[in-house]
């Protein structure tokens, strides 16, 4: 009886061993790019709305990015277009 509780408690703490060990620490990046395959450079300002897009405003490009979590999709002035983007001075950097 005892050398079977000895087997048990073996058993036990391999398993614990095995699923609390040591943690790996090595931290993965991945570039983020826009929707054309261009890095987005220096990012100034990023934030998370309430249905969980990321947006990123950077020193680039005169737009915001909206992030899904697989695409990039870029919003820009078009002067043909009331609807979108509104950026007053163009020298202005979002």
């Amino acid at each position: 009886m005892k050398g079977k509780i000895q087997i048990v408690v073996l058993i036990f703490f391999q398993l614990l061993a095995t699923y609390c060990g040591a943690q790996n620490n090595e931290l993965k990046f991945n570039l983020v790019q826009d929707p054309t395959g261009k890095p987005l450079g220096k990012i100034n300002a990023i934030t998370q709305d309430p249905y969980g897009y990321i947006w990123f405003a950077g020193n680039s490009e005169h737009c915001i990015y909206r992030y899904d979590g697989i695409r990039m999709t870029s919003f820009r002035h078009e002067a043909a277009n009331s609807n979108s983007l509104d950026i007053d001075n163009p020298e202005i950097i979002c």
